[in-house]
């Protein structure tokens, strides 16, 4: 990605568009966050995005729930490629360049398929299988 190159990330179910300009984005549950997203499964600074050089990252926060990243929970920082799907509590994201959401690419990708409120309630079962099968793997090793 070229420096003038802004990213965005996109609301799965409203289409909200959160502008990634600055170095580090966080967010949380707090109000301070820079995107605030007000649900219990979420913690004050769950989660990061870094803008280092021409990438973006994202980050967990030692949140309580974690942080997924292509359906997979965080254990490290990892790089952000358009397309790729982050889900804090019961929100996903997808992380796209502005140029292909100002044409329409990422916003129809989305809306293809299932509605929105299908999605949702996919989405919660999904979040809570995953939740149940890490917390088993963490009792498991600790």
């Amino acid at each position: 990605m070229s420096d003038n190159t802004q990213a965005v990330l996109v609301n799965v179910f409203t289409n909200q568009h959160f502008s990634l300009k600055r170095p580090t984005t966080i967010i949380g549950r707090a109000s301070s966050s820079d995107i605030v997203l007000k649900d219990i499964l979420v913690s004050r600074e769950h989660a990061v995005i870094h803008f280092q050089g021409d990438d973006y990252y994202v980050e967990d926060q030692e949140s309580t729930n974690g942080t997924i990243h292509n359906n997979d929970f965080l254990q490290q920082r990892a790089k952000l490629n358009p397309g790729d799907r982050i889900r804090i509590g019961t929100t996903w994201f997808t992380f796209a360049l502005e140029h292909d959401v100002d044409a329409g690419i990422t916003t129809g990708q989305l809306k293809a398929g299932a509605g929105a409120s299908t999605q949702a309630q996919s989405a919660v079962s999904e979040f809570k299988s995953l939740i149940a099968q890490y917390r088993k793997r963490f009792l498991a090793a600790h």
